[in-house]
């Protein structure tokens, strides 16, 4: 019989093809792994620079805002305030006025002659305690 393109014939593999064919799927399965590996490093070095450069423009905001109050407190009406703000100075002639939490406070009542009689009548009476 004669040999045509539609005869099957068996194919062997051979070890050498096979090993060969491990070795290239390895190596591309590696590279495939270090690529996956630096993106992601990419990308959350990315992610990184992004809150570095807010927290850099928040902390130049701070400084900007120090450096304003600095100048401030060198002049002499700063000075005058951080004194008085700090140490409680007062110039000659001033008074300190206290304001007080009125919840702190408790007002005191004084009961007149008749409310006395009567919260010593329902207290012997037993019908209020003091």
């Amino acid at each position: 019989m004669a040999k045509t393109q539609f005869t099957k014939t068996p194919h062997r593999v051979s070890p050498k093809r096979l090993l060969a064919a491990l070795v290239a799927l390895s190596v591309a399965f590696l590279l495939l792994t270090s690529v996956v590996s630096i993106a992601q490093k990419y990308s959350a070095t990315r992610k990184h620079i992004v809150e570095l450069e807010q927290e850099k423009a928040a902390l130049e905001a701070k400084q900007a805002n120090l450096k304003e109050m600095n100048d401030y407190i060198q002049t002499p009406a700063g000075s005058e305030q951080l004194l008085r703000q700090k140490y409680n100075v007062v110039k000659p002639g001033e008074g300190v006025i206290v304001v007080a939490n009125p919840s702190t406070i408790e007002p005191q009542t004084r009961s007149s002659a008749v409310g006395r009689w009567w919260n010593a009548i329902l207290m012997g009476l037993g019908i209020r305690k003091e």
